[in-house]
């Protein structure tokens, strides 16, 4: 069994000389979705992914509108209320 392990790893440094077929594309990844947001005071917190800075937003809805379009997360909650 343990001789079998081995040569399953070792395979790709044996056939290294064989053309492999190419990999398929990789499908495009969709971006977050728009959300509309209600105009509750509900004040949260949040912390920029990018560069951690924070900014307060009139309410955690608002605060996930800003991901309209983008293939990730511009913000995560820090916590309810204003920032400091």
């Amino acid at each position: 069994m343990k001789f079998v392990i081995v040569l399953l790893c070792l395979m790709p440094f044996i056939f290294a000389d064989e053309k492999l077929p190419p990999l398929p594309p990789v499908p495009s990844r969709t971006p977050l979705p728009c959300v509309v947001c209600a105009q509750d005071d509900k004040p949260v917190c949040g912390k920029s992914t990018k560069n951690g800075d924070t900014k307060t937003f009139s309410n955690l809805c608002i605060m996930q509108a800003e991901d309209c379009g983008h293939f990730e997360h511009q913000y995560t909650l820090s916590h309810n209320g204003k920032c400091a």
